[in-house]
């Protein structure tokens, strides 16, 4: 079933004070642990020029191979997103090379995971980046994506995040950017 992620992060300097508010409003705590992205590119296309992704995440012991079309909306990122649960980390990425999809970059990020109003908030805190909120929710057409949209603008105001720079950037993204800039 194809679904679409609806998305806005947040680049913040206290992971702590939003948890604290999170658990003020009764948010679950659903996951913690250490994620790892490992992303592709393909052979036939530049994933960076079609704004898609492909990629393979390692975390609390369970593996999936995620796929994300490219944006669809600015307000609040608006992506298709199709995953699978795999098995082997190392199996599934020894395929794709095989088929020669090429490692791009590893992203590791400590996440911390809450539920709150059908929306999944992460906090998370990603190794050479920083510390940022990413709330997200899943529509399976326009007239849900719109419902899940002013979902997410309720929870920031909640949260005090409604007036905060949104990031349009994904981790991916604002890593290669910063790689460029450290390597001139």
């Amino acid at each position: 079933m194809v679904k679409f992620e609806v998305e806005v992060k947040i680049k913040v300097e206290n992971l702590a004070k939003v948890e604290e508010d999170l658990k003020k409003l009764g948010a679950d705590e659903v996951e913690y642990g250490v994620q790892e992205d490992l992303y592709f590119n393909a052979p036939h296309k530049n994933f960076v020029t079609t704004d898609e992704a492909l990629r393979i995440r390692r975390s609390n012991g369970k593996c999936f191979l995620t796929y994300k079309g490219c944006r669809l909306n600015s307000q609040a990122k608006t992506r298709e997103e199709l995953e699978v649960k795999v098995e082997d980390f190392n199996v599934i990425r020894l395929i794709l090379e095989k088929l020669d999809f090429k490692p791009v970059y590893l992203v590791k990020k400590i996440r911390k995971s809450f539920k709150l109003e059908n929306l999944k908030i992460n906090l998370d805190n990603v190794e050479n980046l920083g510390s940022f909120v990413e709330i997200e929710g899943f529509a399976k057409d326009e007239d849900e994506r719109k419902k899940v949209v002013e979902n997410v603008k309720r929870v920031l105001l909640k949260l005090n995040l409604h007036d905060k720079k949104l990031e349009d950037k994904t981790y991916l993204e604002l890593l290669l950017e910063k790689d460029k800039v450290l390597k001139r």
